[in-house]
């Protein structure tokens, strides 16, 4: 299987960046490793990556993205 390489190198690096920080989060939490505080941050950066990736999504013209929003619309 071969990939191309991404059109958008920065973003791609971005949300790579957001995913691992995300994985290691849920992992953490999974383990009960977290405290309160901890816990609020990560839900805080949840929300951060969810806004992120509905603007990625819109500005990029997901096909996918574009097609949910008119079913739920």
């Amino acid at each position: 299987m071969t990939t191309a390489q991404p059109q958008r190198p920065d973003l791609a690096r971005e949300l790579i960046a957001r995913a691992q920080a995300s994985a290691t989060h849920r992992t953490q939490r999974v383990r009960n490793q977290l405290d309160a505080v901890q816990l609020g941050q990560g839900r805080h950066a949840d929300h951060a990556n969810t806004k992120v990736l509905r603007r990625t999504l819109a500005e990029h013209n997901w096909p996918l993205h574009a097609r949910q929003r008119t079913v739920h619309a």
